[in-house]
């Protein structure tokens, strides 16, 4: 087998760990969609009986409803539900991400000098974020945990100043937590320069349009904590994430036919 055939296999493993990651994503991002349906109809509906506002109470059922045995019952297997999909969703993702993705891209960048800079920042992004993140959270914790003592036995701070010395670590995990996410989202833009040299090298529209969705969904995330408008935002991400991700696996299957089809020539331009 030549050098050639060699590099050219490489990529269709490539471009095939893409393809199987995105099919993982479907799947998270399904199981994702699903459990924000059922918060919708199953749990959503009874938060109003919480006290805010008359309009929300009248419009919910009675706390007296909400303690019957069968509703309760039925919440907390919907919440075991949700809890289930939330759990496979998250392997899916890290699956997809740190076993298909990453690995991909390096072969991607072997076969073709213009996807190192999104395999590089998918590896920064990513990596790095996902390492922050961790810390952050196991920080807090820990101290938390450490500074749990100084609370008093009815459940406060003996002094103004325990309470400041037991918030000021939590922030500043918060703040390594922010951080984790900006590189986060320095991986998204990886994977969405990635999708957006796929299109121009191979002219998949499908891939092109998964592109500017995920470049939307940015947008939409950083306005989904607004009130009111939140819930149906979020509603929306989750659609448009599993459409984003569909398209991504329909184009990937055309690249993986077209670099199949093509001379060794056209595959190492």
């Amino acid at each position: 087998m030549s050098i050639s055939e060699n590099i050219r296999n490489l990529a269709l493993k490539g471009i095939e760990d893409f393809r199987k990651g995105s099919l993982a994503m479907i799947i998270a991002n399904g199981l994702s969609l699903t459990a924000t349906v059922l918060i919708i109809v199953f749990v959503f509906p009874y938060l109003s009986v919480l006290p805010l506002g008359t309009v929300m109470r009248r419009a919910a059922p009675s706390i007296d409803l909400l303690k019957s045995l069968d509703i309760l019952g039925s919440l907390i297997t919907v919440a075991a539900i949700m809890g289930v999909f939330g759990i496979v969703s998250l392997i899916l993702t890290v699956y997809a991400i740190y076993i298909k993705f990453i690995p991909g891209s390096n072969k991607l960048k072997k076969w073709r000098e213009d996807f190192s800079t999104p395999s590089t920042l998918m590896k920064i992004g990513y990596i790095g974020g996902l390492i922050l993140i961790i810390f952050g959270i196991g920080i807090m914790i820990v101290l938390a945990i450490t500074l749990l003592p100084t609370i008093g036995g009815r459940g406060t701070f003996s002094n103004p100043m325990d309470f400041l010395r037991f918030l000021a670590p939590l922030f500043g995990g918060l703040a390594i937590i922010l951080i984790g996410g900006l590189l986060w989202l320095v991986g998204n833009i990886g994977l969405i320069l990635l999708f957006l040299r796929f299109h121009s090298v191979f002219n998949e529209v499908p891939l092109l349009i998964a592109a500017i969705l995920f470049i939307l969904l940015i947008i939409m995330g950083l306005m989904a904590a607004l009130p009111l408008i939140g819930i149906f935002i979020a509603i929306a991400t989750a659609i448009l994430t599993l459409t984003a991700w569909i398209l991504s696996y329909i184009g990937l299957g055309n690249v993986i036919k077209k670099v199949q089809s093509q001379t060794t020539q056209l595959v190492l331009v």
